[in-house]
């Protein structure tokens, strides 16, 4: 794991989601509902890009364990909001469902937007 990439793409993920967030602020509830899910991928795209272009040997790896990170904390937020509102234990089995999903399927899109980031960066053939 190379730290630079992975926290250079924590921190992307952190400035497109305050980007999301003042976008949707702006915008207004009704055109930023037509819009939500365009950019709601502006996090992970963004940070995968970042992690794959700064990546020398691993972008795939350093992709999917900044990923991971982000997943991670995004989760420990949500639950945190969300299990002050639960007191159930079956509420509280769903979550730790809910939350292992979504690591998943930030590990594996930011990992696929770092391959893009690493082909933006290596050399190209001339014509």
């Amino acid at each position: 794991m190379e730290r630079k990439p992975v926290l250079l793409g924590l921190a992307a993920a952190a400035i497109a989601l305050l980007i999301v967030k003042f976008i949707k602020v702006t915008l207004g509830n009704h055109l930023a509902e037509f819009m939500l899910d365009a950019v709601y991928n502006l996090p992970w795209l963004a940070s995968g890009f970042v992690t794959g272009y700064m990546s020398k040997f691993s972008p795939l790896r350093n992709g999917a364990i900044a990923g991971a990170f982000y997943g991670i904390i995004f989760s420990l937020i949500g639950m945190a909001l969300v299990s002050a509102q639960t007191y159930g234990a079956q509420e509280k089995i769903s979550q730790l469902g809910i939350a292992t999903l979504v690591i998943i399927k930030f590990a594996f899109m930011f990992s696929l937007a770092s391959a893009f980031g690493h082909l933006q960066k290596s050399p190209r053939a001339s014509f």
